[in-house]
This record gives structure tokens, C-alpha cells and sequence, in this order.
């Protein structure tokens, strides 16, 4: 199952969230794909680089703000 994975940029703190409800267990390069995941409380906020890890590859980071 993939793993959404969250580095805060100022701690270098690394936490994690479960997925849930993904379209395809697909790794296709190229092949587009969607999953839903909640942010869990115990997450350290503020600017994060996030990952999606699907059989132990990650996506490209994407940088969002936790608040």
C-alpha cells in the first residue's frame, strides 16, 4: 500500500500517513494514479517536502504547508 511520506524542511523531521481508496496498484512509469490520505495530528506542521512511496519508489517531492 502506498505510503505518503512528510520531511519538515526546518527540522528535517520525517512522519508518515497511511493511504487509503487508490485507483490502481499500478507503478507504471507514466501511469497516473490518485490516492486519498489524512493528515494525522501527531505530524509536525509548517513547510514539508512530501513523497508518495508505492513499493518502495518514491515520487517526485512536492512542497506543501501543513497548518
Amino acid at each position: 500500500y502506498p505510503l505518503v511520506q512528510f520531511t519538515n524542511t526546518v527540522t528535517g523531521h520525517v512522519s508518515y500517513a497511511r493511504s487509503y481508496d487508490f485507483s490502481t496498484m499500478s507503478i507504471k512509469p507514466g501511469a497516473v494514479s490518485t490516492t486519498k490520505f489524512e493528515v494525522p495530528a501527531t505530524v509536525e506542521r509548517g513547510v514539508s517536502k512530501m513523497v508518495v512511496i508505492a513499493n518502495g519508489i518514491a515520487s517526485p517531492p512536492m512542497v506543501v504547508n501543513l497548518k
